[in-house]
């Protein structure tokens, strides 16, 4: 037997018919073969007045549920900024607390939530993946010290440096 549950007989909400067929079968029997016929708190008026009433329900749900999303909607994309601010204030904070062990300490223990619509994490740097590519062929201090010739024996021959080094270096 089939299970005759109300809410498992309520269809989804997305163009779905709100009323099941079975209870529309039941009032055509009683809008046709059983017009004639009345009960005292049932007949064809009354049970159409209450199909009535849940798609009027169901059409209520359906435009709040809509409202909601829309809410939710926004309250993501509002978090997604506030992620994004707290980001880059906690960048600022960094170089401004560059001399403060302790500061950084605090500012290295915070992790900041995921972005809601599916952005990347935002990790601590501690916990950053290392960066990848070539490192430099000499420390960049030794590049620009001495002659100023650039026939310099003391310059490497090869002096390309890898921007993603330097960009770790200077967030540091």
């Amino acid at each position: 037997m089939a299970d005759q549950n109300p809410i498992t007989l309520l269809p989804s909400l997305v163009g779905a018919d709100p009323v099941a067929a079975p209870l529309r079968d039941v009032a055509a029997l009683f809008a046709d073969e059983l017009s004639d016929v009345r009960f005292p708190d049932l007949d064809a008026k009354i049970l159409n007045a209450a199909i009535g009433d849940v798609e009027k329900a169901f059409a209520e749900v359906a435009r709040l549920e809509a409202v909601v999303t829309e809410a939710r909607r926004k309250l993501d994309e509002s978090h997604d900024v506030l992620v994004h601010k707290a980001a880059r204030g906690l960048a600022y904070a960094r170089v401004f607390a560059d001399s403060d062990a302790e500061l950084l300490a605090r500012l290295d223990a915070i992790t900041l939530p995921r972005s809601r619509r599916g952005g990347a994490a935002l990790v601590p740097a501690a916990d950053a993946p290392k960066k990848r590519g070539r490192k430099p062929n000499a420390p960049a201090e030794t590049l620009f010290n001495g002659s100023s010739s650039a026939n310099d024996s003391t310059l490497p021959s090869d002096t390309s440096v890898d921007i993603d080094d330097v960009v770790a270096h200077a967030a540091e």
